[in-house]
């Protein structure tokens, strides 16, 4: 993933992202390349220490790849990207909501760039999280609430 996100950042070639990396714990980040972001290598990239709930509020973007995480980010209000990974074909969690929701498909990394660039712009960024308060909603209304009745259908 950081590997698409410095390839990425040179594609855009500006200063108007700044990319949060928050690796998973059991995934620790090559040496020399954590090395390199941290002598600032690749400007706007960096890595976080927040916990994934604080990271999320701090950023309205999140660039995944093959994690549940994507629920969290969206119920928090976050625009979610997947990205595509060579390694899993069954990379993008919000699969099942793709019918629904086309937008919410997986995409290469030039896809990625066109969708970044096109949400520098105010009215299309307004137009992108519109369509993601969509999202939001239908899966908050597809979950079960824990009250005194749905617990009662797992006695």
């Amino acid at each position: 993933m950081i590997e698409k996100i410095i390839q990425l950042q040179s594609l855009l070639d500006d200063n108007y992202f700044n990319f949060y990396i928050l690796p998973h714990p059991n995934s620790p980040i090559d040496k020399k390349l954590l090395e390199e972001i941290n002598k600032k290598k690749y400007p706007n990239i960096y890595i976080s220490q927040l916990n994934i709930s604080d990271l999320m509020d701090k950023c309205s973007l999140c660039i995944s790849m093959s994690t549940g995480a994507v629920y969290d980010a969206i119920i928090n209000g976050n625009i979610v990207i997947n990205i595509g990974s060579e390694l899993n074909y069954c990379d993008n969690h919000l699969d099942f909501c793709v019918e629904k929701f086309d937008f919410l498909s997986t995409k290469n990394l030039k896809e990625v760039y066109f969708l970044l660039k096109s949400l520098q712009s105010d009215k299309n960024y307004e137009e992108y999280i519109s369509k993601f308060n969509q999202v939001q909603k239908y899966l908050i209304d597809g979950m079960n609430v824990v009250d005194t009745d749905n617990i009662k259908l797992f006695q």
